[in-house]
């Protein structure tokens, strides 16, 4: 039989025991409740890798760029969301030609319903463990112990592809941006091959009672706070808690590292082309035998456009009795003769005619004659451009120099891709539509990457009538080049 000091030091122990199990239970962090992501294994199960954020397709996609080295342990990495894109104007020259297929066949897949356990332990304002909807941020509330589960649904998905020719074509194209290329040839960066999209994705928070909590009840009952961005597209419905208007994408594969090694890529960062053309017209008026109409011939730059045609004038009774004979003549074309230049030549001559008409004939002879004039006339419309494509993110100085223009007829202007006037070199002024003629020189600055057309166009005619001659004829040179940075 315990004697009552006996039983006294039994409680006191059991009492010092339940205290240092309390102390320990409530004053040590407990073992955090791990919430398994099940969208995301179910991503990598099909191969793929995780986005940090769900991101609407529109922003993640084939050919979008991220900066990502792998961890020790990449098959749990998350990947960023992209900072450039080699379809898109962050990696394109401005007014360059892009790729003109990118992803745009979808492949249809299934993506099952997913439920998500919920960790009741969640402090006031941690960040709730289910996948994040780039846009919207959702965090615990006081009452966060409320929701019993979560339910992620999606309505339809697909798979969208980039092919790998196609992407090496782009990052080898010399309409890709220096910058870009530089970033992936340094193997920092991975350009996304395929993208998994889900569209019409939506979770549904419940409660205790199996009863789905809309998003304002949850954020006005202190159960959670949500922070929707404006241009999230992010919707609440009576059966939803929040839906995504957009397809996001839950998932993308990369292309491997190597990708590009090997492949000549680009290196020039200003490269110069040409484009033009040229046309000619001939015709004539007055009376009997003038020239008659002929269509307008154009040819493309490398090649000559020529018309050339004359009158049928007869006088009466002799058909050489002060007869002249009209003609028009017109050659022009546009010859890229190295990279920077155009020559634009052009020939253009017109002779008048002239015939009589008599009172009568008497022998084959003229009896009262009466003199007719017959008009000719010949024009050239020669366009010539030189585009320049700047790869670099720098600021160079182009000079245009121009040499024989004629003395009327002639125009050039610098423009950029937004058909928008260069400036002055040294002044703010913009350069506009130059009245060239003779000899001149323009110097402009450019405005970072971007493609800029120096465009030239001459417009030349001649117009005669009667016993009259007239000739053009020369041939201009336009030549663009860089002198210096800005």
């Amino acid at each position: 039989m315990m004697t009552n000091r006996t039983q006294a030091a039994i409680v006191g122990v059991i009492a010092v025991a339940a205290a240092g199990i309390a102390y320990w239970y409530f004053f040590h962090e407990r073992k955090p409740t791990v919430i398994a992501d099940r969208l995301c294994d179910h991503v990598r199960s099909q191969g793929m890798d995780c986005l940090v954020s769900l991101a609407v397709d529109s922003f993640v996609h084939p050919g979008s760029i991220i900066n990502y080295q792998p961890s020790p342990n990449p098959s749990s990495d998350k990947l960023p969301l992209p900072i450039s894109d080699i379809t898109g104007v962050s990696c394109l020259v401005p007014g360059a030609n892009g790729l003109k297929e990118t992803a745009e066949q979808k492949s249809g897949v299934s993506i099952p319903s997913l439920s998500y356990e919920v960790n009741g332990g969640l402090k006031v304002g941690a960040a709730v463990e289910l996948p994040q909807l780039d846009g919207a941020t959702i965090k615990a509330g006081p009452d966060w112990s409320d929701v019993q589960k979560v339910d992620l649904t999606i309505d339809e998905a697909w798979l969208t592809n980039l092919d790998e020719n196609l992407a090496v074509t782009a990052v080898r194209s010399c309409s890709f941006r220096e910058l870009c290329v530089e970033r992936i040839k340094a193997k920092q960066y991975r350009v996304v091959a395929s993208s998994l999209v889900a569209k019409g994705l939506s979770y549904k928070f419940y409660d205790s009672n199996n009863a789905v909590i809309t998003l304002d009840a949850g954020t006005k009952g202190g159960i959670f706070d949500a922070s929707i961005g404006g241009g999230s597209n992010i919707k609440q419905t009576t059966g939803a808690t929040l839906v995504s208007t957009e397809p996001r994408v839950v998932g993308v594969t990369l292309l491997p590292v190597d990708v590009f090694e090997g492949k000549p890529i680009c290196e020039d960062t200003i490269l110069f082309a040409a484009d033009g053309n040229a046309t000619v017209t001939v015709g004539g008026g007055g009376g009997r035998g003038q020239i008659p109409a002929l269509p307008s011939h154009r040819a493309p730059i490398g090649q000559v456009a020529e018309l050339l045609a004359t009158g049928t004038e007869a006088s009466e009774c002799d058909d050489d009795f002060e007869r002249k004979i009209s003609s028009a003549k017109a050659t022009a074309s546009v010859i890229p003769v190295a990279d920077g230049k155009l020559k634009l030549s052009y020939d253009i001559a017109t002779t008048g005619g002239h015939y009589v008409t008599a009172a009568a004939c008497a022998a084959g002879r003229v009896i009262g004659k009466t003199g007719h004039d017959n008009a000719a006339t010949a024009s050239a419309d020669l366009i010539g451009t030189i585009l320049v494509t700047v790869r670099s993110e720098g600021n160079p100085i182009l000079r245009v120099d121009w040499r024989r223009m004629p003395s009327s007829g002639g125009e050039i202007r610098i423009v950029d891709w937004k058909n928008k006037s260069l400036r002055d070199a040294k002044g703010d002024s913009e350069v506009g539509p130059i009245a060239a003629s003779g000899n001149g020189v323009a110097d402009v600055r450019v405005d970072g990457p971007g493609v800029y057309r120096i465009e030239t166009r001459i417009q030349l005619s001649a117009s005669v009538g009667g016993n009259v001659n007239q000739t053009k004829q020369d041939s201009a040179d336009v030549t663009v080049g860089i002198v210096g940075d800005n």
